[in-house]
């Protein structure tokens, strides 16, 4: 079985706000699973979600940080 992750469990793992997880989700940027009340992102969907969201840094954006 898919390992389900909560809202709270993405906010920690991405140091990112619950508002910002569930904007997403609201947006439809990830599929979800529901248990009644509750919403919870497969674990190979969200890392395929991250990996999407992957860019190579340009030569700006390295020298900046």
């Amino acid at each position: 079985m898919d390992e389900l992750l909560s809202v709270d469990r993405l906010r920690r793992i991405t140091d990112e706000s619950e508002r910002i997880w569930r904007r997403r989700i609201a947006r439809g940027e990830l599929p979800i699973v529901r248990l009644g009340s509750n919403v919870r992102i497969r674990r190979q969907d969200f890392e395929l979600w991250l990996k999407n969201q992957t860019q190579p840094a340009s030569v700006r954006e390295v020298a900046v940080a």
